[in-house]
C-alpha cells in the first residue's frame, strides 16, 4: 500500500486496524471460575520471551540490544502478513487472594445486604471495598455516581474489580444534583455544588462515543445566553444544556475529587470498567516506606474526563500492565508514568489507545508518556489527536520499546517540535520503534538532549528531526 494513494488519516487508520486485528482474542475470566480460584495473591511475575513460534503463527521478535527490560515480560511475534501478535494476557495477573468475592448492583443492590451474591448485592463499590476480607468485587450494569462508586475512598487493600460479563460499568465522580430553574435566564438551571471539575453531557456523543463537554462561561447570565454552557462560583453551578432541556441523569457534573485511587504496596486488577471524571480517573502511587511495591493490572478499561491532570496516572509502581485500554478526553495526558518516592515504574501497554487528550491552549499533552527513567513496552497501540506529542518519553534514562504501534495527527496547532508523533529527549534516553507507523503531524520523530531513537521497519513521511541527538536504524 502506498500512502500517497490515500489520505494520510485513512492510511494510518487502515494500517492500525490491520495491526490491532492481529492480536489473539482473549476470553474473559468468568466470575464463578474466579470466586473459587486458587488461594494466594500475585507476588512476582515470571518473565519469559521464548524464541519459538506461538500457536498463532509467526517468528519471535527479540528484545533490542540495549533495552534494559530483558527478558521482557511478554513474547512478541511477527506474523507472515507483517502484523504483530502476542499470546500474553493481563488476566493472568488477576488478584484472587483467598477468593472472597462480593457483588455490587446499582439497580438492585442495597448496602444493608451481605453482598455475597448478585441477589444480595451491595449498591456501592465503596461498601464492598471496605469489607475486611474482600478479594474480588464483581460489579453489575450501571452508571455509578460518586456516592455509589468510590466516594473518595482510597482502595484500602489488594483487590480485583471486575465488571460482570456483558455489562457496561461506569464508575464516576458525578452527583445526581437537585436542579431548579433560574429565574430570568433562558433554560438555565442551578444546583448547589462545590468542587466542580468538568461538566459533560452524555446525551450528545461524537463518533468515538465521547460525551460533549459544556463550555465554561464567566457568569450565570452568559450561561443563559449560550446553550451548552456551564458556570460555577464555587458554591453553585449553573448549566444550560445544548438542547435546552432540563438537566437529567445524562448530565455529568464531574467533581475535582479522587476517583479510583491506590496508595502503597497493593496489587490492583481491574477489568471491563469505565473510570470517568475526577482529578484523575485512575491513580496509583507507591509509598516511600512500603515493604512491597504497588502493582497495577488493567484490561478492557477506559479512563476519561480527568479534570486536573492525567487519565491513567501511575507513580512509581513496580509493574503496571494494561491491555486493550483507552485513555481519552483528559485534562493532560492519557497514559502517564512517573518516578515517585524513590521507585521507577515499569509498564506494558498492549492494544491501548491514547487519544484526544489535552485542552485548547496547551502544547504538551500526550497519548502516552513516560518519565524519570521509566521503562515502557508498547505493543499494537494507537496514539492520535492529542494536543502535543502523541507519544513522549522524557527526562534522563527513560527507555521504551514500541512495536506495531501507530501514532498520528498531533493537534497541538503550532509549528514546533511539540507537533510530533514520537518524541524522545533526555540524557541517556532510548526509544526503539519496531514496525511502527507515523503520519500526519509536522514531525514524525523528534529527539534531542543526547537521546536516541532507533528504528526498524518504520513507515512515515520521513519528517525526522534531531537536535544534537541520534535517529538511526537497528
Amino acid at each position: 500500500m502506498e500512502s500517497d494513494k490515500m489520505t494520510r488519516r485513512a492510511f494510518a487508520r487502515t494500517a492500525a486496524v490491520a495491526m490491532l486485528a492481529a492480536a489473539v482474542p482473549i476470553a474473559r475470566v468468568a466470575p464463578e471460575a474466579m470466586a473459587g480460584g486458587a488461594a494466594g495473591s500475585v507476588t512476582e511475575s515470571v518473565y519469559s520471551n521464548p524464541n519459538e513460534d506461538p500457536a498463532c503463527g509467526g517468528s519471535a521478535i527479540p528484545v533490542p540490544d540495549g533495552f534494559r527490560w530483558n527478558p521482557a515480560p511478554l513474547a512478541l511475534y511477527r506474523k507472515p502478513n507483517g502484523t504483530i501478535a502476542t499470546d500474553w494476557d493481563v488476566s493472568a495477573f488477576v488478584y484472587t487472594g483467598a477468593g472472597k468475592a462480593y457483588y455490587v448492583s446499582l439497580s438492585a443492590g442495597s448496602d444493608a445486604n451481605d453482598g455475597l451474591t448478585l441477589g444480595t448485592a451491595f449498591q456501592s463499590v465503596s461498601k464492598a471495598l471496605l469489607m475486611p476480607d474482600v478479594d474480588i468485587v464483581y460489579i453489575d450494569e450501571g452508571v455509578y455516581p460518586r456516592k455509589h462508586a468510590f466516594n473518595s475512598t482510597t482502595i484500602p487493600r489488594s483487590v480485583s474489580l471486575i465488571a460482570l460479563p456483558g455489562k457496561t460499568v461506569v464508575l464516576g465522580t458525578h452527583d445526581l444534583l437537585a436542579w431548579t430553574a433560574e429565574s430570568g435566564l433562558t433554560a438555565t438551571y442551578r444546583a448547589a455544588r462545590s468542587s466542580v471539575g468538568r461538566v459533560f453531557d452524555a446525551a450528545f456523543t461524537d463518533r468515538f462515543g465521547d460525551y460533549t463537554e459544556l463550555t465554561v462561561r464567566g457568569s450565570a447570565a452568559e450561561v443563559g445566553a449560550n446553550p451548552g454552557s456551564v458556570y460555577s462560583d464555587g458554591t453553585y453551578v449553573w448549566v444550560r444544556t445544548a438542547d435546552s432541556r432540563p438537566p437529567d441523569a445524562r448530565l455529568r457534573v464531574f467533581l475535582a475529587v479522587k476517583n479510583a485511587n491506590i496508595e502503597g504496596g497493593k496489587t490492583i486488577y481491574a477489568e471491563g470498567i469505565r473510570f470517568e471524571g475526577g482529578t484523575n480517573p485512575f491513580r496509583a502511587a507507591n509509598s516511600a516506606a512500603e515493604p512491597d511495591h504497588t502493582r497495577v493490572y488493567v484490561k478492557n478499561c477506559k479512563f476519561k474526563y480527568a479534570s486536573a491532570t492525567n487519565g491513567f496516572h501511575i507513580l512509581g509502581t513496580k509493574e503496571c500492565f494494561s491491555q486493550n485500554c483507552e485513555a481519552a478526553r483528559n485534562r493532560s495526558d492519557g497514559f502517564n508514568y512517573h518516578h515517585y518516592n524513590g521507585k521507577v515504574p515499569a509498564a506494558v501497554e498492549v492494544g491501548n489507545i491514547g487519544r484526544h487528550n489535552g485542552i485548547p491552549g496547551e502544547t504538551n499533552q500526550n497519548g502516552s508518556t513516560s518519565h524519570d527513567g521509566a521503562t515502557v513496552i508498547r505493543v499494537n497501540g494507537m496514539y492520535f489527536d492529542n494536543i502535543g506529542p502523541n507519544v513522549a518519553d522524557v527526562d534522563a534514562g527513560t527507555h521504551s520499546w514500541n512495536v506495531g504501534c501507530v501514532s498520528y495527527d498531533s493537534r497541538v496547532g503550532v509549528s514546533t517540535t511539540q507537533n510530533v508523533n514520537w518524541q524522545n529527549y533526555g540524557s541517556g534516553n532510548s526509544m526503539w520503534l519496531d514496525d511502527c507507523i507515523s503520519i500526519g503531524s509536522l514531525y514524525d520523530l523528534y529527539t534531542s538532549s543526547s537521546a536516541a531513537i532507533y528504528t526498524r521497519n518504520v513507515r512515515s513521511n520521513g519528517f525526522w528531526k534531531t537536535n544534537g541527538a541520534t535517529i538511526s536504524a537497528y
